[in-house]
């Protein structure tokens, strides 16, 4: 995310400040902080025909790339029902959600999203496979035939899906810590 300037309370100037160990863009005026947190996502994770549905990304960033169905919660929605939502509007099927498989924090230090995705196993219970209006495409993919998958955690997420792991949630799916830790 572009540093902010100006404070979206009062419209006086952010400085950085080092706040509980991290520097953050603070209010010089009020006491605004700019805590930079994450933002939910949820992805799903729909074993069929002995491969699994990716979607093809027909947005930034990523675009062309696969990924697992997902996309950003709205405000108040239920992580489930947000889920079962996007995977609809993505890849046209109607899901039943089986269990959450994981949780993490996809983006590597510095890039421009902060995000935790929360990641669930989902059934089809009903619809045809088409990509939504967010999608270049839909497939479902065997483990031998993977596209290119733009994330990390779920390249991951789907090894370990193939290696009978299952997405435990013991089993992080984060980017590697930066050296300095």
């Amino acid at each position: 995310m572009p540093a902010w300037s100006f404070c979206p309370l009062c419209g006086a100037a952010l400085e950085d400040r080092d706040l509980d160990g991290a520097s953050k863009r603070a209010c010089t005026k009020c006491a605004f902080v700019h805590w930079d947190n994450p933002v939910p996502v949820v992805a799903t994770l729909i074993p069929q025909d002995e491969g699994i549905v990716l979607v093809q990304r027909k947005v930034a960033p990523f675009v062309g790339r696969w990924c697992l169905p997902r996309g950003f919660m709205k405000t108040a929605e239920i992580p489930k029902r947000a889920a079962v939502r996007e995977t609809q509007e993505e890849t046209g099927l109607k899901v039943r959600l089986l269990r959450m498989l994981n949780a993490c924090n996809p983006s590597p230090p510095g890039f421009q999203l902060n995000q935790v995705t929360m990641f669930y196993l989902g059934t089809v219970r009903q619809g045809t496979l088409q990509a939504g209006d967010d999608a270049m495409s839909v497939g479902v993919f065997k483990p031998d035939a993977l596209p290119d998958i733009c994330f990390p955690s779920d390249s991951k997420l789907i090894a370990d899906w193939y290696a009978g792991k299952h997405g435990s949630l013991d089993s992080p799916v984060n980017y590697p810590p930066p050296a300095s830790c």
